[in-house]
């Protein structure tokens, strides 16, 4: 994954994690000494809403778009960095804690409380957001960051077909959870998904109760990100799909977007070059913001 220092100037798009790590009571974000709304067009047909979204603007700018009104009010903070590297692969608000954090979805906690990342040695490293201490996690000189957990983090090895492994914070031996022989992608709503290797493309399915595997879909697809139930969202060679099952689809875009998707309880948010949008699992899009950008969190 690339790294983004001061100013921001690449995203890498990568397979994600469901959403950003829920909590039960959301504060609001705080904009106290942030610049005054910046009005941006709101469709007629836009389903009611009363959240803020986390974004990215083109500039570079994070901060929220407010439902309704679809309004930008820039973050009250700079970009969070992560201390070791002083630099950041993305921005995503943490709603349990109303702070951002420096990574992607996938590399943090479901609970909110952590995230990891990998350090310029090789170590994966935990950061706790309250205090921002930072440990290593044992045994992971090596490892590949694929998930986060509350107690753990998700690894395997690149193109190394050496199975997904558990790695505790608190220590102790690896826990090998799905079989060797694949190269995994992204882990969410119980599964793991892989492809067999770079001479076989086609995304599999893998159980992480039984290790049982099964494809899923056919080449070109890389998943994007999860909905609110935990089905992948994933970037076909003809636009972007919800996928309930193996080879179902349901059609949420017809272009692929730059950045992240995020399932929240309203839907799929996801961007494209005019707008944010937010999809539905019965495949209707809807424009709800008129300013391009990345999406950065779910909208509460």
């Amino acid at each position: 994954m690339l790294l983004r220092t001061l100013p921001a100037l690449l995203l890498l798009v990568t397979a994600c994690s469901p959403s950003v790590a829920p909590g039960t009571t959301a504060a609001a974000p705080s904009t106290a000494t942030s610049p005054g709304p910046v009005a941006t067009v709101l469709p007629a047909s836009a389903p009611p809403l009363h959240c803020s979204l986390p974004i990215e603007t083109e500039a570079g700018a994070s901060g929220f778009l407010s439902f309704p009104g679809g309004d930008f009010t820039p973050a009250a903070t700079a970009p969070a960095v992560i201390p070791e590297i002083g630099g950041y692969y993305t921005q995503t608000f943490d709603w349990a804690y109303s702070k951002w954090l420096p990574v992607g979805p996938m590399e943090i906690s479901p609970d909110g409380s952590r995230y990891a990342y990998k350090s310029p040695a090789g170590i994966l490293k935990v950061v706790d957001v309250v205090s921002g201490a930072i440990a290593p996690i044992p045994a992971s000189r090596g490892w590949n960051l694929i998930a986060t957990a509350n107690d753990g983090v998700y690894v395997h090895t690149f193109l190394g077909r050496t199975g997904l492994w558990f790695l505790r914070y608190a220590g102790g031996d690896p826990v090998q959870v799905s079989p060797a022989g694949y190269s995994y992608l992204a882990l969410g709503g119980g599964h793991a998904y892989a492809s067999a290797g770079k001479d076989d493309q086609t995304l599999l399915q893998v159980d992480l109760h039984t290790g049982a595997a099964e494809k899923f879909a056919d080449p070109p697809a890389a998943i994007l990100g999860f909905d609110n139930s935990g089905d992948p969202v994933v970037r076909l060679a003809n636009g972007l799909v919800l996928m309930p099952a193996p080879y179902r689809q349901v059609a949420v875009a017809d272009q692929a977007p730059p950045g992240f998707v995020v399932g929240d309880a309203n839907g799929i948010w996801f961007p494209l070059a005019d707008g944010i949008y937010l999809g539905t699992s019965a495949g209707h899009s809807t424009r709800m913001s008129s300013m391009p950008g990345l999406v950065e969190g779910s909208c509460r």
